[in-house]
Parts: C-alpha cells; sequence; structure tokens
C-alpha cells in the first residue's frame, strides 16, 4: 500500500488529533500538506520558505486545535513548544540519527 494512502487512513481514526508530520524537504513538505487536504483532513506545513507571520499563524492553529496535521520539515524538530501532539509521524525519514531523536524526543513520543 502506498504510505500517503495509508497515511490518510491513519489520520482518520479518531485519536489522531494533533499529528505533527515530519517531511524532508520544503516541497514535499508543502505537497503533502495539500495532498491531505484534498482528503479532507485539515493540514498546514511550516518550513524555512514560510514568513515568520505564516509560520505563527499555523503554529496557533496547530495548537488550538483547528488544525489536524502540521506537516514540518525538520524546522519544526527543535526549540517549538507544542503541547498535546498526539502523534508524531516521520513521512519521510530523517538524514541522520540525531534528527530522528530530535523529531521525536521533542514531542514526548519515547516517554509514552
Amino acid at each position: 500500500m502506498d504510505k500517503f494512502f495509508k497515511l490518510v487512513e491513519l489520520m482518520k481514526q479518531p485519536d489522531f488529533t494533533r499529528v505533527l508530520i515530519f517531511g524532508r524537504t520544503k516541497h514535499g513538505v508543502e505537497r503533502l500538506a495539500k495532498m491531505l487536504s484534498r482528503e479532507h483532513i485539515h493540514a498546514e506545513s511550516i518550513h524555512g520558505n514560510k514568513t515568520h507571520w505564516c509560520t505563527y499563524s499555523c503554529l496557533e492553529a496547530f495548537k488550538n486545535g483547528q488544525v489536524q496535521a502540521l506537516v514540518a520539515t525538520d524546522v519544526a524538530a527543535r526549540g517549538l513548544d507544542i503541547p498535546a501532539v498526539s502523534h508524531v509521524i516521520n513521512f519521510d525519514l530523517p538524514s541522520t540519527y540525531e534528527d530522528y531523536v530530535h523529531r521525536i524526543w521533542s514531542y514526548g513520543v519515547v516517554h509514552r
């Protein structure tokens, strides 16, 4: 099964309420957020090409539960405080082990 369709299947489960999805590239993250939106999954993207205001508004919407999925490059793996993340998904594998650890450790997934 294609990993995108598996992701959609997971996202439609009731406990996938606030999902942080990591991609590798800016273009891929942008494309994935649009594809999820077409599947009626409210998704926003953040990456290095977004303006500060756009990133801030996407993060606030995600924190407030207005957005189900935040699709991000590794810009979100460090230094962001996003409480109550239900799931972290590595849609694309990170380049290094350290990037993987930062992606999941920051959001308490390791502690569950």
